[in-house]
């Protein structure tokens, strides 16, 4: 049977063109001018990838190991591609950057062993920073974070992938970048989908973390214009300085590293539906115990002169060493059964109890002291004699094999100490902190916290006040035994500045606050304290018991009452609180003690069932108290989002609402 060639190629290409199919054409030239260094490579809009050797530039990704590649023209330093090349971008982080393809993938590294392979990746990762170094002839990709490789080229596969770094230097291997000097446009573009705005939101915009506190990081949401939230959305998170605090790029969980303050960003890629989008909160990491008087530390040599020869186990003798400060000044200790380590670290073999004694330290008043060490988890914990029940802090991951990083910290109410263990630990850093001021621990719990404050008055205190504080927009109240400005008190939460409020005047049921600067001892006060933190330490405060008791505030039956330890409310309605959503709230039979350092409100018998409102914000236009009965029922209500929510205000929940352009507060009393 003879078939006739010529006639079966019109036929496929007419059902080509009826099926709406186009048959392969050859794509138009672009031109691309060569990039010599990283600020030319931040300020391009894209790039490509070109091994300039064999004249090859990376092309489509192959679906499994890396990318295809495609011949093109280079002339002069100008390349010319007319076939379909990759255009990259790169992104910023920290110290490393991404490469991002059009589709918003992550070129990521992803060879394990011997096995050389890239990865595209819908959210970047720890084996997607890049490092980018760039020479005379070539420019090195480096991936540093997974087996460590770099992004070349093989002629014999003739795939762009991810190779040992070692061969980054072959001629046959090296890559060069290209910037595009035009991009070609078609001649109808698409119309591009319409996508939905959205946006991404920290609980909070700010986090100070004192060192050996618990903290809870700021969680992070993305939502649509509509408030929905788009559940289903994958972030991408980095820190502005990873000095500082690192992030995992997919969870969000920080690492501490240093004290310092750095930028904590979530970035929202978008899709095919939905714009990207991004939001920051600022992470303070700072020590709760201020700048140490004397350091021993492994990393400046503190312990070079104690023996690297480890003890036999039947040798318990004392022995003299002088050990090093960071200022230069020697100090004499005693050590049993120690040796120092390949890290530099101090280290105590298995075994025995005491085995370090150090020398008297100009603390007549005692000092405090922190101990840094790594330890394998299953280990017994080294003790200071004397002192029961010490708490360790985990820092992470420990620099010797098999351990994690742990500290403690505790008071010396003597000139020295001894430190025992019994399993092996090494010793990364001792902390002397020697103050005249002594520290003063108070926990709102505490219910002898007013003994506790007699004892100590008018005496120069560090006040730590266990109380935690959420940056959540909403009003707190506190009652402090001490004055203190506002730079105090900004310093001691970690923020610029700390909103205050103290009670002003009554208009009818609605209380009026005024702004304040500073705080005086016994005033109750609102406070809107910017930022979160579990702990508060106010340096130097002189404790003011007999001068400043706990005050009443106000006129007329209506006023604000101090506590400063755990105190029961009446139940008559008579005691009415600050809780959620800046509601005030009656306490209940079962739930009617109120924790120390706050503030409750007291008012008059005929105004207990009456509707309470406050205005604390003088930008407000106003806040009035009516009783929702008497409102008229032909007035618009919304919501404090500006949604219409009726025509009363009867049978609202208790809120916030907007009525005839009026705050109004809505209450269940």
């Amino acid at each position: 049977m003879n078939i006739n060639l010529r006639i079966l190629n019109y036929l496929f290409v007419l059902v080509c063109l009826i099926a709406g199919t186009s048959v392969s054409v050859r794509a138009e030239e672009r031109t691309f001018t060569r990039i010599n260094s990283i600020s030319e490579l931040e300020s391009a809009e894209g790039f490509i990838v070109v091994n300039e050797y064999y004249k090859r530039a990376l092309s489509e990704w192959e679906g499994t190991t890396g990318f295809n590649s495609v011949g093109v023209n280079l002339d002069n330093g100008i390349v010319t591609a007319s076939d379909k090349v990759t255009t990259l971008k790169v992104e910023k982080n920290g110290n490393y950057y991404y490469l991002k393809t059009a589709d918003g993938l992550y070129l990521s590294n992803a060879s394990a062993g011997t096995a050389n392979a890239c990865k595209l990746k819908d959210v970047p990762d720890e084996t997607s920073k890049v490092e980018i170094t760039f020479f005379t002839d070539y420019v090195n990709v480096f991936f540093a974070k997974n087996v460590k490789r770099s992004l070349l080229y093989s002629d014999n596969s003739k795939l762009f992938t991810c190779y040992n770094s070692d061969y980054y230097k072959q001629d046959v291997r090296m890559i060069s970048l290209y910037r595009s000097t035009g991009e070609v446009v078609p001649p109808n573009p698409p119309e591009p989908p319409t996508l939905q705005p959205t946006s991404v939101k920290f609980s909070s915009t700010s986090l100070t973390i004192l060192k050996g506190k618990q903290y809870t990081l700021p969680t992070a949401t993305v939502l649509l214009d509509n408030g929905a939230e788009l559940t289903d959305a994958q972030l991408a998170y980095s820190s502005s300085d990873e000095n500082v605090a690192s992030v995992d790029a997919s969870t969000g969980e920080v690492t501490l590293k240093d004290f310092g303050t750095t930028t904590i960003t979530a970035k929202y890629a978008g899709s095919d539906m939905y714009k990207g989008s991004e939001d920051s909160y600022t992470l303070i990491y700072k020590d709760r115990l201020g700048n140490p008087t004397i350091v021993f530390s492994a990393s400046d040599g503190a312990f070079a002169a104690v023996t690297t020869k480890i003890p036999e186990n039947s040798d318990l003798t004392w022995r003299n060493y002088q050990f090093i400060s960071t200022n230069g000044d020697a100090y004499p200790f005693r050590l049993k059964m120690s040796y120092r380590d390949s890290h530099g670290f101090l280290t105590k073999r298995e075994g025995g109890s005491d085995f370090l004694k150090t020398p008297d330290f100009d603390a007549d008043d005692g000092f405090i002291v922190r101990v840094t060490f790594d330890q394998k988890s299953t280990a017994t914990r080294p003790t200071i004699a004397g002192i029961d029940n010490t708490i360790y802090t985990e820092n992470g991951k420990g620099e010797v094999d098999g351990t994690s990083e742990y500290e403690f910290t505790e008071r010396i109410g003597a000139t020295s100490f001894c430190l025992s263990a019994a399993s092996i630990f090494f010793i990364k850093k001792i902390e002397i902190f020697i103050s005249s001021i002594p520290p003063l621990d108070i926990d709102e719990k505490d219910t002898k916290t007013v003994e506790t404050l007699k004892q100590n008055d008018d005496k120069l205190v560090q006040f730590k006040l266990n109380r935690r504080f959420v940056n959540d927009g909403k009003w707190y109240t506190i009652c402090l035994p001490f004055n203190i400005s506002q730079q105090q008190l900004a310093k001691a939460f970690g923020v610029d500045c700390v909103d205050l409020r103290t009670f002003d005047h009554m208009e009818g049921t609605t209380m009026f606050f005024k702004t304040e600067e500073n705080i005086e001892a016994g005033v109750p006060y609102l406070i809107k304290p910017n930022t979160d933190i579990d702990g508060v330490v106010f340096d130097d405060v002189k404790i003011a018991m007999k001068a400043n008791p706990t005050l009443q505030v106000g006129k007329d039956g209506y006023y604000m009452q101090g506590v400063y330890e755990p105190t029961d409310l009446y139940i008559d309605g008579t005691h009415v609180f600050l809780g959620s959503e800046n509601r005030f709230f009656r306490p209940s039979e079962t739930n009617h003690t109120m924790n120390g350092m706050r503030a409750y409100f007291v008012i008059p018998k005929d105004a207990v069932n009456k509707i309470l409102s406050y205005n604390a914000d003088s930008e407000a236009t106003d806040v009035i108290a009516i009783d929702a009965n008497l409102q008229p029922k032909d007035h618009k209500v919304y919501n404090i989002s500006g949604m219409y929510v009726g025509d009363s205000n009867c049978d609202l929940m208790p809120g916030t609402y907007i009525v005839d352009g009026k705050k109004v507060l809505i209450s269940n009393q």
